[in-house]
């Protein structure tokens, strides 16, 4: 059985130079947390936050949410003589009860990082607490909601897209069924690194709801069927991939 991984690097496991040899691995898209998060923890602070919080599972259950958690108090530390702190850590499976203690025992917090979904959790009392207009928040990956979220400027950032890196992740996987296995021009196995889509405001959310989301993909047929095939190019779709962003969307799909 042929195996293609998405959203989480495959190649950060302690077991990967033994596995992506093998003949049934078709390779690995994935997104940088460590970029994303640095991005929106450093613009946290250049918005004039200094007392954050930490938000989300705790460390040890996925190596991407630890990546994002782990990241942030790098970037949180390294501004430390600025007088930028943590004033809480809110990492627990109950991530709503989580929020809450945040907000009740931290009302000076002026930032809260999470490392996941947060209009289901921290939203709310945030917004108890009169809060929300004053606390910059983040949110992987909404269910639904962000947009009037933007609207009534109780969220500031919104990160997702991850559906675009399993679409690439299975045009590896076809052609690998197919007897066409893509690799890289030192013969290692196919590893594409596409970035997350990081929206700001309501209308780069609406954007992404238009032309990035499981009702409205983010590539046709048409555009992905040019990698398919015994002729199609590794270099070309890691190149085609990579450009994943608002402005590729908007440029693409003529927005």
């Amino acid at each position: 059985m042929y195996i293609a991984t998405s959203n989480d690097p495959s190649s950060g496991s302690e077991n990967y130079a033994e596995y992506c040899e093998n003949e049934y691995w078709a390779g690995e898209v994935w997104e940088d947390e460590t970029v994303v998060t640095t991005e929106i923890v450093e613009d946290m602070i250049a918005k004039g936050a200094k007392k954050f919080a930490l938000h989300g599972f705790p460390i040890g259950l996925a190596t991407q949410m630890d990546l994002r958690i782990l990241t942030a108090k790098s970037v949180i530390e390294s501004h430390a003589s600025e007088g930028v702190e943590i004033v809480a850590e809110g990492l627990d499976y109950d991530k709503a009860g989580a929020a809450k203690n945040i907000v009740d025992q931290h009302p000076e917090v002026e930032a809260i990082f999470s490392s996941v979904e947060t209009l289901s959790t921290v939203y709310q009392p945030l917004n108890d607490a009169g809060l929300a207009d004053r606390v910059l928040l983040n949110c992987f990956d909404p269910a639904e909601g962000g947009l009037e979220a933007f609207e009534d400027g109780s969220l500031n950032y919104i990160i997702t897209g991850a559906c675009a890196d399993s679409m690439i992740a299975f045009i590896l996987l076809y052609n690998a069924m197919t007897g066409n296995k893509m690799i890289q021009d030192d013969g290692s196995a196919a590893s594409i690194n596409m970035k997350y889509l990081v929206a700001t405001t309501a209308e780069e959310y609406q954007t992404i709801l238009d032309h990035c989301s499981n009702a409205n993909p983010p590539y046709s047929y048409e555009e992905l069927s040019a990698y398919i095939g015994s002729d199609a190019d590794f270099n070309a779709l890691k190149a085609f991939a990579e450009k994943f962003s608002l402005e590729d969307i908007r440029d693409r799909q003529g927005k």
